[in-house]
């Protein structure tokens, strides 16, 4: 009886010491993934975090590049809600038929003309290949009889782009992509007042490329 009590003695110690060490590194393997678990999710809160901090800083950029145009001066421009787009206030009015602008506006299209250009500039050295600005001159007209009132709205957008290179008037082309347009009749936010619609529009708009 004593002989096989030792026996299962003997037998028990080393099983209970490989259980026991078996069970050690189960727990250490454990212990190992959960760490580098753990270790994993930290990294990525912490990528989540800057990327997070990146996208805040881009889009608090893009906002700041967006109201650029808001620098011009207020008292040549003024922003149209209604439409998203500033509108040139020198309202120019055209004779019936004509695109002559007349003398009187003059020295007014030359000193907006500078504030665009000034502002063009501001922002290619503030932001570099960032931005790029859509400035559209859109000729309108009135419903009055003529027999091509698009091509006599373009004739007027055109003058104004002519008189300003005359004016030495130039959008840096790095920056800035000039669109002549005529509407015709048609269009959008025109003057109820149909006779007032002998003229033209400037609309100014951001173009926001990719932002570091």
């Amino acid at each position: 009886m004593q002989k096989g009590t030792s026996g299962n003695k003997n037998f028990f110690w080393p099983s209970y010491v490989d259980l026991m060490t078996s069970l050690f590194v189960v727990m250490l393997v454990l212990f190992i993934v959960s760490y580098w678990l753990y270790e994993k999710k930290l990294t990525e809160n912490e990528n989540d975090k800057k990327r997070l901090l990146v996208l805040a800083s881009r889009a608090k950029k893009i906002d700041e590049i967006a109201n650029s145009v808001q620098a011009l001066p207020t008292n040549l421009f003024e922003f149209q809600e209604q439409y998203k787009r500033h509108k040139l206030k020198i309202d120019v009015q055209f004779p019936p038929g004509s695109s002559d602008i007349p003398d009187t506006y003059h020295d007014q299209l030359v000193t907006a003309g500078k504030e665009i250009e000034k502002l063009i500039d501001a922002m290619k050295l503030k932001y570099q290949d960032t931005i790029k600005y859509l400035v559209i001159i859109e000729g309108q007209a009135s419903t009055t009889p003529h027999p091509d009132n698009y091509g006599l709205s373009y004739a007027r957008a055109k003058a104004l782009y002519e008189f300003w290179e005359k004016s030495s008037v130039r959008f840096n082309p790095d920056v800035c992509e000039l669109l002549l347009a005529g509407s015709g009749t048609g269009g959008v936010g025109r003057d109820p007042v149909d006779i007032r619609n002998q003229r033209f529009l400037i609309q100014i708009i951001p173009k926001v490329g990719e932002v570091k």
